[in-house]
């Protein structure tokens, strides 16, 4: 690590102007399937809350952000309980550089999916791109260590911790 300051604030100057390449491009993304998460049991409300979440996602990653966020603002007006318009929300805030709406978003995500393991990791990991976009490196560090304990197969995590830890002063330094 550069114990020069300059070169840490060059090195922080470069990762800001970078951060939008921290999440996998819409080419690299697939939609997650939400199927397994309608059952019987669900209202008729929740059911078409799930099936507007799918249609936010799909939107999602064809760049169409608006008409994501409008799908999954309806999904949460029929259901609040839904942690998946959340996270989708915290991600099309992420990408307009919209960094704390992202992590109220994502905030609400990480109550509603406590109990789901691989979902609350991505959340924690992106609430670690958030807080490392806003210069943050401690929260960001903190949070993707939050991401990777709840799924040490978290890429992001990882390789988000990685880039954190080498942009982090070290004590002493």
């Amino acid at each position: 690590m550069p114990k020069n300051p300059f070169h840490i604030i060059v090195l922080a100057l470069l990762l800001l102007s970078s951060c939008h390449s921290l999440l996998p491009s819409s080419e690299e993304k697939t939609t997650e399937d939400l199927t397994p998460y309608l059952s019987a049991s669900l209202t008729p409300k929740q059911q078409v809350s799930l099936h507007l979440t799918r249609e936010g996602q799909e939107a999602l990653l064809r760049g169409a952000l608006l008409e994501a966020s409008n799908r999954l603002t309806k999904a949460i007006d029929l259901d609040p309980t839904n942690p998946f318009p959340f996270y989708y929300l915290g991600e099309i805030h992420y990408q307009r550089s919209q960094y704390q709406q992202s992590l109220t978003f994502l905030e609400k995500a990480k109550g509603l999916f406590r109990n789901n393991h691989t979902w609350l990791s991505k959340v924690y990991a992106l609430m670690g791109v958030n807080y490392e976009a806003l210069g943050d490196l401690t929260a960001a560090q903190e949070s993707f260590g939050e991401a990777l304990d709840e799924d040490r197969s978290n890429i992001l995590a990882e390789e988000g911790l990685s880039r954190v830890n080498r942009l982090q002063p070290q004590r002493g330094d």
